[in-house]
């Protein structure tokens, strides 16, 4: 199955087969040099900064799975007290105090949450965090946050009073660490999303840096070939289109055997 792809560049030039002074190429090629080139440096600071606060919260998710395994390996401790009816009876002073360090670590995690925000942006409390891909907005990667608190993750106030009770702490918290791995996974996914993201822009702006060098010192068609490159390439960062990587490279290749944009 063929592709359609409409280039930016076909928006800012004419047809290759137009008769133009290179004067009129130049100053053409250059204008859309300078708006790509633009567009990409703004795109790349946004995205430095998104990955910078995506990479802390999921620093942050990791610290809160480890209160949450500190807190299951409390109720596997008081499990271990209650194997016997007897032992709730001849522990019970032991089991008092492992249920008094399981709610203090249930303050310490929904504290921790609370204070996991970096820029305006915590993912621990619901907050949301939008990625734009195009100078407008149109296209963008939100990453949704989630309320991790006890409360909302049903870490239920502890009771170790037997082995029953015990267990279904353990439950809560297990359920509670599948569901903060989830939120970490999807974190660290949409991490790696805007670092290959990042990569691309940079190799755009040097190659508007190139083609900005090269103007005037080859011909047209060599000149306007790199910049249908840049165009692809600019599109694939700005969101224009999103292919999987070896349909990118097919198109990549046309594009260098097809000088005609008419052929595209």
């Amino acid at each position: 199955m063929s592709l359609v792809f409409t280039s930016p560049l076909q928006k800012s030039l004419p047809s290759l087969t137009a008769t133009m002074t290179p004067q009129h190429w130049e100053k053409a090629i250059t204008d859309f040099i300078t708006q790509k080139q633009t567009e990409t440096v703004s795109l790349i600071d946004r995205l430095d900064q998104n990955i910078r606060i995506l990479e802390n919260q999921k620093e942050k998710a990791t610290s809160l799975i480890h209160i949450l395994e500190e807190a299951g390996g409390l109720t596997v401790r008081a499990r271990n007290m209650l194997t016997t009816p007897e032992d709730a009876t001849k522990y019970t002073t032991q089991i008092k105090e492992v249920e008094e360090w399981f709610r203090q670590v249930r303050l310490k995690f929904d504290k921790a949450a609370l204070e996991s925000g970096i820029d305006g942006i915590n993912l621990m409390n619901g907050d949301r965090l939008e990625t734009p891909f195009d100078s407008k907005g149109q296209n963008k990667l939100i990453t949704e946050g989630m309320v991790l608190s006890c409360a909302e993750l049903g870490i239920r106030p502890p009771d170790f009073s037997t082995a029953f009770t015990t267990q279904n702490a353990r439950i809560d918290v297990m359920n509670a660490i599948d569901i903060v791995v989830t939120v970490r996974n999807t974190i660290s996914a949409h991490m790696n999303d805007l670092i290959i993201s990042h990569d691309f822009a940079i190799q755009a702006v040097e190659l508007a840096k190139t083609s900005y060098a090269n103007l005037g010192s080859s011909n047209i068609d060599t000149e306007t070939k790199g910049l249908i490159k840049l165009g692809i390439l600019g599109d694939k960062i700005l969101g224009e289109e999103k292919m999987a990587d070896q349909i990118q490279q097919e198109i990549l290749n046309s594009f260098a055997a097809s000088p005609n944009m008419e052929d595209i």
